[in-house]
């Protein structure tokens, strides 16, 4: 598969990383440096399908599908928590040859990419903080979310294709195509990926997400915090940005207004354009 927006071509590509076959997204030319996207729940690579083209026009970019979601592997042996997803952001990154890397992370993949950020600072280039998760202080309806994903018959319900349609519309200010979101909840047509998106969230140690917010105001990188005001999935959002910019008082902080948690579909077009003046360009 190949998706085309001219003038930039984005590449459907697959590694094995770990054992485990992954498909990221491509676009850009190859350099020493990455441009990292990492997508949450339970979206994958097509997330960014209408980022990457703005970006590639000055950036190496990637966007990955990680295992469990999208056309990735979805093994059911692995433990997906924050140590295996630190090892395989780390595996990933240096398969790709790149020795610096603006990460830029949304969702789950908040936790996911920053347990990498902080235990390889001397990796990161910049950091991105789209609507995400940052810190182990969870609002009561991010631990009403986990609480039901822990509960049999409702975890399955939860993660139906219907369902999942459902929560991405939930999460938008703007009508998503029937295409686009068929193209999202298709996956949850298999039981691995409906298992692994239930585990993906229940396997996050709560030790291991204090570790990230603990850490996260050692990095030394320039962050930005580009968010939905109009979050009704992470409804404590803007509070999350404001401790962000109060441990890092050089910090970007741009909220989008009209926007909703799905940024990267509400409004792809200010989103690239924001991401492209924030995230530094250096020689390839």
């Amino acid at each position: 598969m190949t998706i085309s927006q001219q003038p930039v071509l984005i590449k459907s590509q697959s590694r094995m990383v770990d054992g485990i076959n992954v498909h990221y997204l491509e676009a850009g030319e190859q350099s020493s440096e990455l441009t990292l996207l990492i997508h949450g729940w339970p979206t994958s690579s097509y997330l960014w399908r209408n980022v990457m083209p703005d970006l590639a026009s000055k950036h190496w970019v990637v966007a990955l599908d990680l295992p469990g979601f999208g056309d990735s592997d979805k093994p059911l042996d692995k433990s997906y928590d924050l140590e295996f997803w630190n090892q395989f952001i780390q595996s990933f990154v240096t398969g790709l040859g790149a020795k610096k890397v603006n990460l830029v992370v949304h969702d789950l993949g908040g936790p996911i990419g920053l347990i990498w950020a902080v235990r390889h600072p001397e990796s990161l280039n910049s950091l991105v903080l789209l609507n995400t998760l940052v810190y182990a202080e969870l609002h009561w309806s991010a631990k009403l979310f986990i609480l039901m994903l822990k509960m049999p018959i409702i975890n399955r319900w939860m993660t139906k294709p219907k369902t999942v349609g459902r929560t991405l519309q939930l999460g938008m200010e703007t009508k998503i195509k029937l295409a686009d979101r068929l193209r999202y909840a298709d996956t949850y047509k298999d039981e691995n990926a409906r298992k692994i998106l239930i585990l993906s969230v229940t396997r996050l140690k709560p030790e291991a997400a204090a570790e990230v917010g603990n850490k996260i105001r050692l990095i030394k990188a320039p962050i930005a915090c580009i968010y939905g005001e109009k979050d009704r999935l992470l409804p404590d959002i803007a509070n999350t940005m404001a401790r962000v910019k109060m441990e890092h008082p050089n910090a970007k902080v741009v909220p989008l207004a009209g926007c909703g948690h799905f940024l990267q579909e509400d409004k792809p077009a200010k989103l690239s354009k924001l991401m492209l003046e924030f995230i530094p360009v250096h020689n390839k």
